[in-house]
């Protein structure tokens, strides 16, 4: 990156996990940027190991050690992170349309709070079922997710295979360095997602090595979907192998974004980092983004990292084992900015100062699946 630094290079202090006073401490400063990258296809254990600047984020920032994600589908995932709210089970299959009640949009998304707070808000897909799944639940009659400015287009985005993460980075620094003021960009990445119902596509397509998913795990498309438990320990061996190099890629696009938002503004920015589903890898037979509702099945890796305040100080951070879900981001967020909380949404601020009613974490779907799993919290 020319002229810049990458966010693992740069010493930030870090205010986290201290609720909003530690960001009342900074009033006056320009707000931050808010930078949140969504990856479809990593569970809690694939951030950890060689990811210098995943590794920063868990040093400096908070590391949500039991967080999951509210739906097995990483498109229902992404929509319930901006609304804070987990979308309802659909009606049963025939169930007439007047027994659904009336169309009710919901609570304002995390995009529209911050459009109204004089944010830019911008949002990448990195494959087309990203931005259907959005505009399936916030789509407000312009083709944008509610609150978005505008949908920034990646090479390759509008394919079958998606975009690389390096030409999702690429898009996103050029966007943000574009900005004046304040910015939202949601940025959504798809590497790890092994694409194995596109195997041949993939592999007619002369994909680079590096993006060809299962084309370079030395597995026919037959042995990568079967379900028996019958993966060798080799097989498994590569796939994992396989997946590495893929969330490192991630990890590389990411680190130079957040250089570009380090640097671009006076006020350190706000970084997150959220997982949107976890893809199975062999184990019990199956490979692949198998749809499940058991709990385990639904952790996912959840990193933050907040603005400093005016006078530096550096609040609480580590790791919290404290049951969350990814729409805890949204209200998470406006206690980072100062703003107005919200109490209409199923998330709940998880600083340990928020004075946010207590709830059941729950994860549904009836896509697919159908049904409903409470993965802790109260009433």
């Amino acid at each position: 990156m020319a002229g810049g630094r990458t966010f693992a290079a740069v010493l930030l202090t870090a205010a986290a996990c201290g609720g909003p006073k530690t960001v009342e401490a900074g009033e006056g400063l320009p707000r931050p940027d808010v930078v949140l990258a969504c990856i479809d296809g990593v569970g809690v254990e694939h951030l950890a190991g060689e990811l210098p600047a995943f590794a920063k984020m868990a040093r400096e920032g908070v590391v949500f050690t039991a967080a999951h994600a509210p739906s097995p589908w990483a498109g229902e995932s992404l929509a319930a992170l901006l609304t804070g709210v987990v979308a309802p089970l659909p009606p049963e299959r025939g169930a007439r349309a007047a027994e659904t009640g009336p169309s009710d949009d919901g609570p304002p998304t995390l995009s529209e709070v911050l459009e109204h707070s004089g944010y830019r808000t911008a949002f990448l897909p990195a494959h087309p079922l990203h931005l259907s799944a959005a505009l399936e639940r916030l789509d407000d009659g312009t083709g944008r997710p509610r609150g978005f400015h505008v949908v920034l287009e990646a090479p390759g985005a509008a394919t079958k295979a998606g975009a690389t993460a390096a030409d999702v980075g690429r898009v996103a620094e050029a966007w943000l360095r574009a900005q004046e003021g304040p910015a939202l960009l949601v940025c959504c990445f798809a590497d790890p997602a092994p694409p194995h119902h596109l195997y041949g596509d993939a592999k007619a397509a002369g994909l680079d090595p590096a993006y060809a998913g299962p084309v370079t795990s030395g597995l026919s498309h037959s042995e990568l979907l079967r379900r028996a438990p019958s993966f060798a320990e080799a097989d498994r061996a590569r796939l994992r192998a396989l997946h590495r190099s893929e969330v490192a890629a991630v990890e590389l696009a990411f680190d130079a974004l957040a250089g570009v938002a380090v640097d671009r503004r006076t006020r350190p920015p706000i970084l997150a980092v959220a997982g949107l589903r976890r893809p199975a890898l062999g184990e019990d037979g199956r490979y692949g983004l198998v749809p499940s509702l058991a709990p385990e099945d639904l952790r996912v890796p959840l990193l933050l990292r907040l603005s400093t305040g005016v006078d530096g100080a550096r609040a609480p951070v580590g790791a919290t084992s404290t049951p969350v879900s990814l729409v805890d981001l949204y209200p998470t967020l406006l206690d980072a900015l100062g703003l107005p909380a919200r109490l209409d949404l199923d998330g709940r601020s998880v600083f340990p100062g928020a004075r946010s009613p207590e709830r059941t974490i729950v994860a549904r779907t009836g896509r697919g699946i159908r049904g409903e799993v409470i993965l802790g919290g109260g009433d």
